[in-house]
């Protein structure tokens, strides 16, 4: 299984066990080079979702920076997705921080990066991170309820705030 069939597998077993009838708005971070609006809209695409990027290129429902965002609502959504993103921020805890100040008490955060893939930065942002499952632990500590992954090629994780 490539890394992207492992990272979408995961995805879709974290909808799984989220209750979907009570999730009603969205914000997946990340979707640089995804197909409009957002590679895991198919999972979401009855909800009210929306997108965050640094790039206005990729014309996202809010050019914000997870890290410390200033323009999308805080406590707002019921599930944040950080798909294959804290590798590529200065600083992973302030990227969970910042998904943490967006979602609604009882949201649900998922999280991925990957642990054994090549370096792969691009022209506008770096790659500066692996994270192990136990660091993962480590950085969802504010959350009251995690189950968190870790295959050879990723670490994948489930938060409840």
């Amino acid at each position: 299984m490539t890394i992207r069939e492992e990272v979408i597998a995961n995805i879709e077993y974290w909808t799984t066990v989220i209750d979907m009838s009570k999730v009603k708005k969205v914000l997946e971070v990340g979707i640089g080079g995804d197909p409009k609006p957002g590679g895991n809209f198919y999972l979401f695409r009855e909800k009210k979702y929306e997108t965050m990027d640094v790039d206005e290129r990729y014309e996202p429902t809010y050019v914000d920076d997870i890290q410390n965002p200033t323009k999308a609502p805080k406590n707002a959504y019921d599930v944040v997705i950080l798909s294959q993103v804290i590798e590529h921020t200065e600083s992973p805890q302030q990227a969970i921080w910042g998904a943490y100040k967006l979602l609604k008490k009882g949201g649900w955060l998922i999280v991925d990066c990957p642990w054994n893939f090549i370096y792969h930065p691009d022209d506008d942002f770096g790659d500066f991170w692996r994270i192990s499952a136990t660091m993962m632990d480590k950085l969802l500590d504010d959350f009251s309820w995690k189950e968190t992954r870790q295959s050879d090629q990723l670490t994948t994780c489930l938060a409840r705030k």
